[in-house]
């Protein structure tokens, strides 16, 4: 009997153990469905796409896919930032719908879903494109208000913040995503190949106006502190105080925007005799040609994100426009990288301008500055 009743103990015991993984593995693929039915794009192809095109009633931008690198149609081919594309690919294949609702057109205004053509080019809304193999677009229209307070409640009955309001386009269909968007509604900055010159990596600055060295900084390593020579008389002085301060004037420089080809500098009040000569440690050297410079966009002003920088979350009234030059043979980084020679861009550079002044200006910035570890 003992042995018996141990049996159908086993038995019992074995039937609820699949009884239990069985229920386990149904509440999974019941959880996998209601995944797939709030995905915004499902079935997203991401590794296939080869063309997103992004509009509001600032512009256009157009990438194409050449290869395994991305460029910006309206920039002339200028590379964009592929490992950024990606991630937004990425983020867009698993971009979850909170919730959603029919929305009248009347109210498409006040959530900014708005067609950026609609009322004659000046909806508030972005128009997110995506092309891919076999045929496949998807679009929406990314709407400029965050979900929070009395917006949310109003639409929802509930509060949210950090979240996007997005309408599938040519629909009334109006949805909460998990997720903010506004990167859409940004500068060409945040989709570009950004970074100016070498961070943290030069052995010589020579700062030229009117055709004549000012100052020259050398040092042989980036352990040691710069030694500044007088372009005129030859006096020399180490800036023991100065050298970190900078490094990082001319390392957080970056690409605002990149003008068409069609451009002449001169327009941006560039000179071949006022400029930077930027000689790395692995030899390569760059010249900035700086000119004047312009205030920020209606766009940025308008946009708190687009206000921002890449590299630094610092708002900066005004960039500089910049002609780029090299004067070595670039092999690494690869020469088909930015930022191109010969090519004007638009700069923030909001360090740089404090060492537009000479020598002896320089000591006195180098007293005053305070001790390193150099």
């Amino acid at each position: 009997m003992k042995k018996q009743a141990l049996v159908i103990l086993i038995f019992l015991g074995l039937l609820a153990g699949v009884a239990f993984f069985m229920l386990q593995e149904r509440q999974f693929v019941s959880e996998e469905v209601s995944h797939n039915e709030k995905l915004v794009f499902p079935g997203l192809p991401v590794s296939e796409l080869n063309k997103l095109v992004v509009s509001n009633r600032f512009g256009t931008l157009t990438f194409l896919k050449q290869g395994n690198n991305w460029v910006i149609l309206e920039k002339d081919n200028y590379l964009a930032d592929a490992a950024r594309l990606h991630d937004i690919f990425s983020l867009l294949a698993e971009l979850q719908s909170v919730q959603k609702t029919e929305v009248d057109e009347s109210q498409w205004e006040r959530l900014g879903v708005e067609d950026p053509m609609a009322n004659g080019g000046t909806g508030k809304g972005c128009r997110v494109d995506l092309f891919g193999a076999n045929g496949y677009h998807a679009s929406l229209i990314v709407g400029t208000l965050q979900a929070s307070d009395s917006e949310a409640s109003i639409m929802f009955g509930d509060e949210f913040d950090g979240r996007s309001f997005v309408r599938i386009a040519d629909s009334d269909e109006v949805r909460l995503v998990g997720s903010s968007l506004a990167f859409f509604n940004t500068i060409p900055s945040h989709w570009i190949m950004n970074i100016l010159s070498n961070p943290y990596a030069y052995r010589r600055i020579t700062y030229v106006i009117d055709g004549e060295p000012v100052w020259v900084l050398n040092r042989s390593s980036r352990e040691e502190p710069y030694t500044i020579v007088d372009g005129q008389s030859g006096r020399k002085n180490q800036l023991l105080n100065l050298t970190q301060t900078v490094d990082y004037a001319f390392a957080s420089m970056f690409i605002k925007d990149v003008l068409p080809g069609s451009f002449e500098r001169e327009n941006g009040g560039v000179t071949g005799e006022h400029y930077f000569e930027l000689e790395a440690l692995d030899g390569f050297t760059q010249r900035i040609y700086l000119g004047g410079k312009t205030e920020m966009s209606e766009q940025e002003r308008l946009s708190e994100e687009g206000a921002t920088g890449v590299l630094k979350k610092v708002r900066a009234g005004a960039y500089r426009y910049a002609f780029i030059e090299w004067l070595t043979e670039r092999i690494e980084p690869p020469i088909n990288e930015p930022p191109y020679s010969g090519r004007t861009y638009l700069v923030n550079g909001p360090k740089m301008d404090d060492f537009l002044i000479n020598y002896d200006e320089m000591l006195v910035f180098e007293r005053l500055s305070p001790s390193s570890d150099n």
